[in-house]
């Protein structure tokens, strides 16, 4: 068979151009097996390796792990790809039946130039994800939940005990995913001992269900829960819904940063890059200090942010004041808004919503805000509301600063950092409005008081 591109050096977007064109109906050859497929994956296993800096830990995890292909077209018109680890080498077969794999495919016709090699990126990251789920604590399993929680609901309880940690939820309504249940209330349980019973959590609410979350394989020493997500739902939440949506667990557990974390994704993610992806890793690149640069990012951030909440967005950058002795960074004209959070901000006086960037390589300190406050101060038409994205987020002296405003003079400023920003950006590709964020920003500010 011909190939003009060797297959080890395929990008992501080639493979899918590929996958487009016509197939043919024969499956995998051993030659093709051998010279291609088994060079592709051992070079992208070396790959993923090296970006978890050589570990020894996830090399023993990973690289005992062969390819093996069996092609059964003769007695049941079907081919097998899959990962397994207990073989000395990778393996051609015909006519057999196949290993019990937990990684792998199966289809009537397996061939190069159909999705081979995207099916193998994605095995190599259910078996990067299913690693992290194993080896992850069950603090930073609760860690993911929470904040998961919290983006979706401004009201949850959260008791925690020797034994366990109860997230309580009422009206749950997410219908797919993770979550496909019906129940007026719904308590996410995460055991802190490798046995409970259900008995053990009182909730005398009416409809309510007790969901067990472990990242382990085995159930059998939990009884009595409604439901029961082990170590396999979790792998496939993480793996089949969003594979960006697990960044904040990849680097607990992996100790990386985030840039480290993205170059793991842009190996193993098997999607065309979009235009939100490409947002969320320009600004994870984007080196500190350098304001410029961030304003640029910042007005583009905000045309995609808040185009679809006006008619005609009217967005001004460096606004000068009446003598131009300061520039406002970003002011919006917030006239007729259709969502009922910047409404709301406009029946309370704010006409203008004023918006500023710092790209500093430390936290915000009080006095990074001087001028800023200033600016609410001295215009009535900002509505004493006003709201700065710093990478770095806010001090603890800068928090108690704006609390204080708060208190004193009815200041509203919010502090968007790093990872608010990304969440806006999230909760656009996921249809949900990123102006949702704000609004939960805003309401915890409100809740100081």
């Amino acid at each position: 068979m011909e190939q003009n591109i060797q297959p080890a050096n395929l990008t992501i977007q080639k493979m899918i151009e590929r996958s487009n064109k016509k197939n043919r109906i024969s499956p995998l050859s051993k030659d093709e097996f051998y010279q291609e497929l088994v060079p592709f994956f051992e070079e992208k296993r070396e790959k993923l390796l090296g970006l978890l800096k050589n570990d020894k830990g996830w090399s023993s995890k990973l690289l005992p792990y062969k390819l093996v292909f069996i092609n059964n077209r003769k007695i049941e018109d079907k081919s097998y790809l899959y990962l397994f680890d207990k073989l000395p080498n990778h393996i051609y077969l015909q006519n057999k039946k196949p290993h019990a794999y937990k990684t792998g495919y199966s289809s009537k016709v397996i061939f190069l130039e159909n999705l081979t090699y995207l099916n193998i990126i994605d095995m190599l990251r259910n078996l990067f994800i299913r690693r992290i789920i194993k080896i992850a604590s069950i603090e930073n399993i609760i860690s993911f939940f929470k904040k998961l929680i919290s983006s979706n609901y401004a009201n949850y309880e959260c008791q925690k005990t020797e034994y366990f940690l109860r997230l309580s939820i009422s009206n749950l309504k997410v219908s797919t995913g993770l979550f496909a249940i019906s129940a007026y209330r719904v308590n996410l349980i995460f055991p802190f001992k490798e046995s409970l019973t259900s008995d053990a959590i009182r909730d005398g609410t009416a409809d309510n269900k007790k969901i067990l979350i472990i990242n382990k394989e085995k159930n059998d020493k939990y009884e009595g829960f409604d439901e029961i997500l082990n170590i396999d739902d979790l792998v496939i939440h993480f793996y089949l819904f969003d594979f960006t949506e697990g960044i904040q667990i990849y680097k607990e557990v992996t100790g990386l940063n985030e840039q480290q974390i993205y170059s793991i994704i842009d190996l193993l993610k098997t999607t065309g890059d979009s235009e939100i992806y490409n947002f969320k890793k320009e600004l994870i690149y984007m080196n500190l200090s350098d304001g410029k640069v961030l304003e640029i990012y910042i007005e583009r951030f905000l045309k995609l942010c808040f185009g679809d909440c006006y008619d005609n967005l009217m967005l001004k950058a460096q606004v000068p004041s009446r003598k131009g002795v300061r520039r406002r960074d970003f002011i919006i004209y917030n006239n007729n808004s259709n969502n009922p959070f910047l409404k709301s901000l406009e029946n309370k006086g704010t006409e203008f919503f004023l918006l500023d960037s710092k790209n500093y390589k430390k936290k915000l300190a009080t006095r990074d805000l001087d001028t800023f406050k200033s600016y609410l101060d001295e215009n009535s038409a900002f509505g004493n509301f006003g709201v700065i994205l710093s990478r770095r987020g806010a001090s603890s002296n800068c928090q108690e600063s704006i609390f204080l405003w708060l208190k004193k003079d009815n200041i509203r400023i919010i502090v968007l950092e790093q990872e608010d920003i990304l969440r806006m950006l999230d909760y656009l590709d996921n249809g949900r409005s990123p102006i949702d964020v704000l609004e939960q920003k805003y309401r915890e500010l409100l809740l100081l008081m």
